[in-house]
């Protein structure tokens, strides 16, 4: 079982004490739950972000290295697609940062996919600009 199907399962657990193991060993999953629990969803969205833009960058080195793996291109598009959807869910559910949340989104989007403009291999961002484009 994952910590956070423990915590989910287990409500009384001490939530300040939970998050503060999570944040100490980076249990992410778990670090948004309680955050978003807690109601500090613009601290759920950063870390959300963060691994957005960590798989974003792990797509790019992926795409340029000279080992190009397609297994691996194919299960980091899915992932990207995944963390853009649990920004998209924590900017909707947040009724006080909303307006906030969505253009610190859109602005990094903007950001990332820019830098896909600089590269010698922007044609093969066509996928990733794909995706983002139909969310």
């Amino acid at each position: 079982e994952t910590i956070l199907s423990n915590i989910k399962k287990k409500p009384l657990y001490p939530m300040d004490e939970c998050l503060k193991l999570c944040i100490e060993y980076g249990v992410n999953d778990a670090t948004i739950y309680l955050y978003q629990t807690t109601g500090d969803r613009g601290k759920a969205f950063d870390i959300t972000i963060r691994i957005f833009e960590d798989t974003f960058n792990k797509i790019s080195s992926n795409l340029t290295s000279q080992k190009f793996n397609e297994n691996i291109h194919t299960l980091l598009l899915q992932e990207l697609q995944e963390n853009l959807n649990d920004c998209i869910v924590i900017c909707e559910h947040n009724e006080q940062q909303s307006e906030e949340l969505w253009f610190k989104l859109l602005d990094i989007l903007y950001h990332l996919l820019g830098s896909t403009t600089k590269k010698d291999t922007k044609e093969n961002y066509g996928e990733v600009e794909t995706m983002l484009s139909r969310t």
